[in-house]
């Protein structure tokens, strides 16, 4: 977090030290022009900043639906920014729709260049995430 010395007071009166250093040893101090003590209060202006991401996740269940003999959502949409391997938080939408065979996914940098853009059947989109061969 950076932080910097806005200024040296005395810690009594409150008057502005401006020759003081935050530094220095009690034994070095010259006292107060106002009120004679050497005790010292140093200002400091620290600062940071906080970036919230939010990323959401749906999913459409449909009773009775099966998917390759298991039980799964009809339809799963993923919307929201979301961490890339180079650190760069990247906006992701992505929809699984079982019920009409299609994937598509949209993956966007901030200043809005598509870093990747699929629209496929779904039962063609193979060998990626958990599918990816060992």
């Amino acid at each position: 977090m950076p932080a910097e010395i806005t200024g040296v007071f005395c810690n009594s009166c409150g008057e502005p030290l401006p020759e003081a250093l935050p530094d220095d040893p009690i034994a070095a101090r010259s006292p107060c022009p106002v009120c004679g003590t050497t005790s010292r209060l140093v200002k400091v202006y620290a600062h940071d900043e906080i970036r919230v991401h939010g990323d959401l996740k749906l999913k459409k269940r449909t009773p009775g639906f099966r998917s390759g003999g298991n039980s799964r959502p009809v339809q799963e949409q993923w919307i929201g920014e979301v961490p890339s391997a180079d650190g760069v938080w990247r906006e992701r939408r992505r929809l699984v729709d079982r019920e009409n065979n299609r994937y598509t996914e949209t993956i966007t940098d901030p200043d809005g260049t598509v870093i990747r853009d699929v629209d496929e059947p779904l039962a063609e989109h193979t060998h990626r995430g958990s599918d990816k061969p060992v």
